[in-house]
């Protein structure tokens, strides 16, 4: 039998050892160090004192571990706080999963600004005679965003922000009828002068092929393109009536006529760019989208990406071009007319049809029991988070959304008429004030 100190005695002891059991099970199974570079070498071997720079150097790594152990407990990939510019995305697949219950951990370092950009940087600019800025950055280089000090330029317009058109007339055989004034003296180059009309809950986006004569004298026929005028015209659509719906046009370099304006000229190259009085263009932080997605889980139903973690990251300065090739055609929620409506056909889904999704900043293709919580998604040409073809148990928890092109998250494929029940996303929480 014990005495009274005893008893105490034992009961230090037996907190002591509980507290030390919860600490050691709080220590990560393994851990890895990333840190730009010239501190961070991909040639490291990832310890604190030998950081890797790289996240996907990281991520092999990682699976390199898992492979060769079986995991008894978290392991945690810690990032040094700066930019990592990314050659391209970082993808995951199921071999990067956690095992046996246990997440796999990527985050931030305590207080770091951790970002991971899919842009790039554009530098050497000139000073043009009508006072804009001209980049040469190269032939076959495409984007539609471009930020400057952070503050994301508009795509030269007509009228400018703030202002839009009405249409007069309802759409025509093969385009609409615009008044003369709208596009005197302005060259339409096939594919490249779009049309950005706001009907009912839909945007479109239409490229112009060509003018054409009209049958009203103050009027010409801006002719669209064929892939979104058959999407228009054919494809499934909540409303088809365009009379009276406010429109604007854009990217000709006769539009470039404002402050914060810019014309990409692709076949030549270069990019030109009208500069905010504050904006100083030799030292200007200018960046231009080059990825569409910074990182993807790339899942299948028979190998879903599980028990992963992302926490405190920044993504950043991604881009989408897919409207420079077959213009915007949307039915609803950022869901698309497809591109190939013919290859799309699937009775599973509404209108028999699959539709394209905007591709987002962190695209997640079947994968369970991800977490993404505390991460900023800014600068953006498409969405932020998606998870699409299924996907269950995922939680998207205290993270920021800001200056981006397309939707905050998107969960779901748009399914109508499931006959494959697993591509039904379940159980995804989001938190009650994240529609606040």
């Amino acid at each position: 039998m014990l005495g009274d100190n005893d008893m105490k005695l034992w009961q230090v002891m037996t907190v002591s050892m509980a507290a030390l059991a919860t600490s050691l099970a709080a220590e990560p199974e393994r851990g890895f160090r990333v840190t730009p570079p010239p501190i961070g070498n991909d040639a490291n071997d990832g310890s604190a004192s030998a950081p890797f720079a790289s996240l996907d150097r990281a991520r092999r790594a990682v699976r390199e571990h898992l492979a060769a152990h079986e995991q008894r407990g978290e392991i945690v990939v810690e990032l040094a706080g700066g930019s990592y510019r990314l050659p391209e995305a970082v993808r995951f697949d199921a071999a990067d999963s956690g095992r046996n219950g246990f997440p796999v951990i990527y985050r931030a370092a305590p207080g770091a600004e951790v970002i991971l950009s899919g842009g790039r940087p554009v530098k050497d600019w000139r000073l043009e005679a009508d006072g804009s800025y001209r980049a040469d950055i190269g032939k076959g280089v495409d984007f539609r965003q471009l930020w400057i000090n952070g503050r994301r330029a508009v795509r030269a317009r007509t009228p400018n922000v703030g202002e839009s058109l009405r249409l007069n007339a309802e759409k025509k055989e093969d385009g609409f009828d615009l008044p003369r004034s709208v596009l005197q003296n302005v060259t339409v180059r096939p594919g490249e002068v779009e049309m950005s009309v706001l009907i009912a809950w839909m945007h479109k986006r239409l490229r112009m092929a060509r003018l054409a004569a009209s049958e009203t004298p103050d009027a010409i026929r801006a002719v669209i393109e064929a892939a979104e005028w058959d999407g228009v015209t054919h494809q499934p659509q909540g409303d088809r009536n365009y009379l009276n719906r406010r429109y604007w046009l854009e990217n000709a370099p006769e539009f470039l006529d404002a402050a914060g304006e810019f014309y990409l000229d692709r076949g030549s190259g270069r990019l030109r760019y009208w500069p905010r009085a504050e904006e100083d263009m030799p030292s200007a932080n200018v960046v231009r989208p080059e990825l569409e997605s910074v990182i993807v889980l790339q899942g299948r139903l028979d190998a879903p990406v599980r028990n992963l973690r992302f926490e405190g990251l920044t993504f950043a300065y991604t881009g989408w071009t897919r409207p420079n090739r077959f213009g915007f055609v949307d039915v609803q929620a950022n869901s698309l007319v497809p591109a190939d409506p013919a290859g799309a056909r699937d009775q599973q889904y509404r209108h028999d049809q699959k539709k394209d999704r905007v591709p987002a900043a962190f695209q997640a293709f079947t994968a369970d029991n991800v977490m993404i919580r505390g991460c900023r998604f800014l600068h953006l040409g498409g969405t932020g988070v998606m998870f699409v073809h299924g996907g269950d148990d995922n939680v998207i928890e205290g993270n920021t959304f800001y200056d981006i092109a397309a939707g905050g998250v998107g969960i779901g494929g748009g399914a109508g008429r499931p006959g494959n029940t697993p591509l039904l996303p379940r159980r995804n929480p989001l938190p009650p004030h994240f529609f606040a």
